[in-house]
């Protein structure tokens, strides 16, 4: 954790408000001209045969009376546009430079956050003072310098792994999706969370834990939150199990994080949708819940039962139950060559490599979203093109 500095988002912005000097009185400048001309100085020769070189020079030494006392008048600023702007931390007395504990936060330069202001209006508006308002919304990317893979055991972290990776690299905390993990769909052992729980205690670390697949699954494993809860931030939403447009988080938060994690979302400028909030409270309190759950899963495990039968000769990691499935590709084949291969045909896919941490090379596998298509019937077109993407890379 970091004390006694609290991080924010660096944010340049602009607002163009361009005020301007009127210059009403040029006439009475002095302009002087000299003329040079080439060739011999003959005036009894004409005009069109002497080759001449114009310079003015204006006179600004002597300026009139409303030079003297021109005024920077009001000229309708702008809000609207398009701005770009580095993401950085810094902490809350305004210093830029990382304290000595947080090193690990490192940004590299990809930190790059877009803002689109699409409309401004303008409230008040006189000779010498204007107010502004506008619509537009802001986009922040984090980048990291410091990536740090902890090493596994079974496709799980390890005991000696987490050990290393603190004392070796000092790290503070890790992130963790225990249940249906993206993009394996490795569900953790009961053994594995003990362990982190047991470590946390003893190095002091903070889990942050996502939840974001436990309701996927018929009978959820203990959280990790409830083995060490003072030591776990707990993370669910209900984008994927109840509606992609229910993009909202709720946090359960040890006390002694509270304050550092409110202050730091506010640095951050974030803002819920007041709808979206109200509408997700009420089919909590309504008991429509589990209906609507339902009836998402219903469709999950339809869509799963097209790919296990459509790819029912090739590994297939997760079951009916899951968002997306890891598919392993014939030897020789990497998970980038695959992606680009099945986006040729016209089918998305991830490669292995978009999710790897660390310098190691990952296995040669590829995400499949399952849920992405609009359709059962578009997913199966994409699933039978890939099958034979499959059956052609098998026989080379």
């Amino acid at each position: 954790m970091i004390k006694k500095a609290l991080l924010s988002t660096l944010f340049i912005g602009y607002i163009i408000c361009p005020a301007q000097a009127q210059n009403t009185d040029t006439v009475s400048q002095k302009r002087e001209t000299f003329v040079l001309e080439e060739g011999r100085p003959d005036r009894s020769k004409s005009r069109s045969n002497q080759s001449k070189l114009v310079v003015a020079v204006n006179n600004f030494s002597q300026k009139s009376n409303s030079d003297r006392h021109s005024k920077l008048l009001w000229n309708d600023g702008h809000w609207a546009g398009i701005g770009i702007h580095y993401s950085g931390l810094i902490t809350n007395l305004g210093d830029m430079q990382l304290p000595d504990d947080a090193q690990y936060l490192s940004q590299s330069a990809k930190s790059i956050g877009v803002t689109l202001n699409p409309i401004d209006y303008t409230l008040l508006k006189s000779r010498h003072v204007g107010l502004l308002t506008g619509i537009g919304v802001e986009f922040n990317n984090f980048r990291f310098d410091n990536n740090i893979a902890l090493k596994q055991e079974n496709g799980e972290i390890s005991e000696e792994g987490l050990t290393a990776a603190y004392k070796n690299e000092g790290i503070k905390g890790i992130y963790v999706m225990p249940d249906l993990h993206n993009p394996t769909n490795h569900t953790m052992s009961q053994s594995c969370r003990e362990m982190l729980a047991k470590k946390a205690q003893e190095y002091d670390l903070l889990i942050l834990e996502d939840g974001i697949n436990s309701l996927l699954l018929e009978h959820p494993s203990m959280p990790i939150a409830t083995l060490a809860p003072e030591h776990t931030i707990y993370m669910l939403s209900l984008s994927k199990t109840i509606l992609p447009a229910l993009r909202l988080a709720y946090l359960h938060v040890p006390m002694r994080c509270l304050a550092p994690l409110e202050n730091a979302l506010y640095h951050l400028n974030l803002s819920l949708s007041s709808l979206l909030l109200e509408l997700a409270t009420r089919l909590i309190l309504s008991g429509k819940l589990a209906e609507l759950f339902a009836a998402r899963h219903k469709g999950i495990l339809a869509r799963n039962h097209i790919l296990d039968r459509i790819l029912k000769d090739y590994t297939v990691l997760g079951d009916e139950n899951c968002l997306s499935r890891w598919l392993l590709l014939p030897e020789g084949v990497t998970g980038l060559a695959f992606e680009k291969l099945a986006r040729q045909h016209g089918v998305s896919v991830y490669g292995s490599e978009r999710f790897a941490v660390g310098k190691e090379a990952p296995i040669a596998a590829a995400r499949l979203a399952v849920c992405a298509p609009e359709s059962p019937e578009e997913l199966e077109q994409g699933l039978k093109i890939l099958k034979q993407l499959l059956d052609m890379l098998s026989k080379k």
